[in-house]
């Protein structure tokens, strides 16, 4: 692929950093590519994190207001 239609993809202002980096754009394009394949390896560990935070606020909200609600079928239901 070409620079020009690397940077059509994924945008200049993304990718202009790996370009003014290396001389090469093929050498550019694979840092690209190798730090999407680095941040994918984190994804797994990320989303986990998330959800566990997110039910930790949830707890804490529940415990604080003293309510507790399972899902959002029931929350829906309630404010009708």
């Amino acid at each position: 692929m070409d620079r020009k239609s690397f940077e059509k993809i994924f945008s200049e202002k993304r990718t202009e950093k790996y370009f003014k980096r290396h001389a090469e754009p093929e050498k550019a394009m694979l840092h690209y590519q190798c730090n999407i394949e680095l941040a994918e390896t984190f994804y797994p560990c990320i989303t986990t994190f998330e959800v566990a935070l997110r039910n930790a606020v949830g707890r804490e909200l529940a415990a604080l207001f003293g309510r507790e609600e399972k899902n959002a079928s029931e929350k829906k239901s309630r404010h009708r």
